[in-house]
């Protein structure tokens, strides 16, 4: 079966339910991120070609159907991070996308811009905190 995969990985241990908090956390902002046309370093993805863009439309959402991006969940989470990724159908599309192909451009949707990551570690602090004074989150 196909699939794609990504490690998400924070600065301070958390309880398993807190990580996989984060772990969905994280696939919301990516959705978001891709949603709006920006690639893991938050930059602009590659156009569309002419032809597709006429279907399609302007923005590159990698959104036709929506599949793929509503595919995407957590896999495993532990205390200093989590694997999350696509499998079956979806994680075809999924890797064209994401390693491009000799006819699409890379687009690099699956993760984690510097500013995304800085949020997993606030958080994973805040409730690393509030874990060890005894309020276990």
């Amino acid at each position: 079966m196909p699939h794609l995969t990504h490690l998400l990985q924070w600065s301070h241990q958390v309880t398993e339910r807190q990580a996989r908090q984060l772990a969905e956390d994280q696939i919301s902002r990516i959705r978001e991120r891709t949603r709006a046309g920006l690639d893991s370093n938050g930059q602009p993805f590659a156009p569309y070609t002419l032809e597709y863009s006429r279907t399609k439309g302007i923005t590159v959402d990698l959104e036709v159907t929506g599949e793929m991006l509503e595919s995407l969940r957590v896999i495993e989470a532990n205390a200093t991070g989590a694997l999350i990724g696509v499998d079956g159908e979806p994680a075809v599309r999924a890797q064209a996308h994401q390693f491009g192909t000799g006819t699409m451009p890379q687009r690099h949707w699956l993760g984690t811009t510097e500013d995304e990551q800085n949020q997993m570690d606030a958080t994973a602090l805040r409730l690393a905190v509030l874990n060890y004074q005894g309020g276990n989150q």
